[in-house]
């Protein structure tokens, strides 16, 4: 196994799970479905010479977005409330080079709501 970034072999294994639910985020229609779900592994591995962090485990012909993948956050309103809350955090902080990384950006609702309420701002 070598980096994926920089192709080292000088890796590290940082943690490790086996049998875990593939998906977190997946509604099943019945409790038989539910309970018969696709697990996997995570080996979390550091490459000692970039610091890059990845699981080595990693199967993408596990991955499966189906209509049963559900995701979203946005349709709770305290989930709202607290972005709304990071936006003004942003804007009160009036950073000289701001710069935001979203992982994991789901449909992009946030970096919509920063698009509109953030960045169109006087």
């Amino acid at each position: 196994m070598k980096c994926r970034l920089c192709q080292n072999d000088n890796l590290s294994t940082i943690y490790k799970v086996t049998d875990i639910p593939v998906f977190q985020n997946k509604v099943y229609a019945t409790v038989s479905e539910a309970q018969n779900i696709m697990t996997g592994n995570v080996k979390l591995v550091v490459c000692l010479k970039c610091g890059f962090i990845f699981n080595s485990a990693f199967d993408k012909k596990v991955m499966s977005y189906d209509a049963q993948y559900q995701n979203e956050q946005a349709h709770s309103p305290y989930f709202q409330r607290y972005l709304g809350e990071l936006i003004e955090l942003f804007a009160e902080k009036r950073f000289q080079e701001l710069k935001i990384i979203e992982i994991g950006c789901g449909k992009g609702y946030f970096l919509e709501m920063l698009r509109v309420d953030f960045f169109h701002r006087p």
